[in-house]
């Protein structure tokens, strides 16, 4: 059985919801209800921006280490993230 019906509409929904309202007013509205992982986000940011500055000529180490202090969170947190990507 396929999820694309379900992930369409979902999908629609937002896009509505998005052309309808701020995005802030949107994140919100997706937040309430839990439908935000914060998790994953949160590991989304983290890889995101230790890419960024390792593309940007920064040490993977210290690319990792700026991050960590960026988000308030360990090192150690951060390593984990980049190494294991999952």
């Amino acid at each position: 059985m396929s999820n694309s019906p379900q992930i369409a509409t979902i999908v629609s929904a937002l896009a509505e919801e998005i052309s309808s309202s701020s995005k802030i007013s949107t994140l919100e509205y997706l937040h309430h209800p839990q439908l935000l992982d914060k998790r994953a986000i949160e590991r989304r940011m983290i890889r995101r921006e230790v890419d960024r500055l390792y593309e940007s000529g920064m040490g993977r180490c210290d690319a990792m280490v700026l991050v960590a202090d960026k988000m308030g969170c360990s090192y150690e947190k951060v390593r984990a993230l980049i190494y294991q990507k999952n």
